[in-house]
């Protein structure tokens, strides 16, 4: 019998394993497909998602639970993402056709909260071990994207929500487009401490209406990698502060010439010795 449990992370939470080790193995993964319509409501959860300007809202899937901000100053009339049950390509996050208009989804529910680590995937650098972040995407005409941010994914150091992405002080994120069709152009962006905005022009490209992947590791020590469909981006060296709290965000808004439709297809995130599991 003492063969079955010789392993504590193999134990589930809350039957043997005591609360001190909720941080072990497959606690802080997982793996979303937005093979399923989510659920839309309030930061509370018990009331209507809104799509007024700077509104937070929470993103219940199958697999795990988010939060999106919804970017000043416009708001959105179309007040949810919309689930593809035609062609099952996922969840589409473009919404209205306005310039300016977009979100910020934090793939770590919780976010609003004072310490902000209640969130799965609020990871502790130096405090935490190698870990990591992945969404695969696609959208209909990348090339297009020519807003301030286009489309970026990455870690952001928890800090209250932002107006505009360059408000905040710490990340390391990929940006997306714009670029010309039918290929959008990528880019490393990284700022610490405020220091101001690093941008990296990578030659790697991704293309319109073709699914593509973006993912970012961090070493326990806060070393920062990119990869492009699994393909690694050179950048310069980039480090996080031990004892930042980060979390990983995909981040959105149209531009002057508008893309249709911006599908999330997949979330994966947690320990790097879990990838994939």
């Amino acid at each position: 019998m003492a063969a079955l449990i010789s392993d504590v992370a193999d134990i589930a939470d809350g039957l043997l394993v005591p609360q001190q080790f909720n941080k072990l193995k497959g606690t802080r993964y997982t793996f979303d497909p937005f093979s399923a319509p989510p659920r839309f409501s309030d930061l509370l959860g018990n009331g209507a998602a809104s799509g007024a300007s700077a509104a937070a809202n929470l993103l219940q899937t199958n697999s795990s639970l988010y939060e999106w901000f919804v970017l000043p100053p416009n708001g959105q009339t179309i007040t949810v993402p919309i689930f593809d049950r035609v062609n099952g390509l996922g969840l589409d996050f473009a919404q209205d056709l306005v310039n300016g208009s977009g979100h910020e989804l934090r793939f770590s529910g919780g976010q609003s909260a004072a310490t902000m680590l209640r969130g799965k995937h609020s990871y502790t650098v130096a405090t935490d071990r190698d870990f990591f972040a992945r969404v695969k995407m696609r959208g209909n005409r990348l090339d297009l994207m020519n807003g301030t941010e286009a489309f970026m994914f990455g870690f952001v150091k928890s800090d209250p929500y932002r107006s505009a992405f360059v408000s905040y002080a710490n990340y390391a994120v990929i940006k997306v487009g714009p670029g010309t069709a039918p290929n959008a152009d990528i880019a490393v962006k990284t700022n610490l401490n405020g220091a101001g905005v690093q941008t990296f022009n990578s030659t790697k490209k991704v293309q319109n209406d073709t699914s593509f992947q973006l993912e970012v590791r961090i070493s326990a020590k806060g070393e920062v990698v990119f990869l492009v469909d699994g393909v690694l981006i050179t950048a310069p060296k980039f480090t996080f502060n031990s004892g930042n709290v980060v979390i990983p965000v995909g981040r959105f808004n149209q531009g002057s010439t508008f893309i249709n439709n911006l599908f999330y297809q997949e979330f994966e995130s947690g320990f790097l010795p879990e990838k994939g599991i």
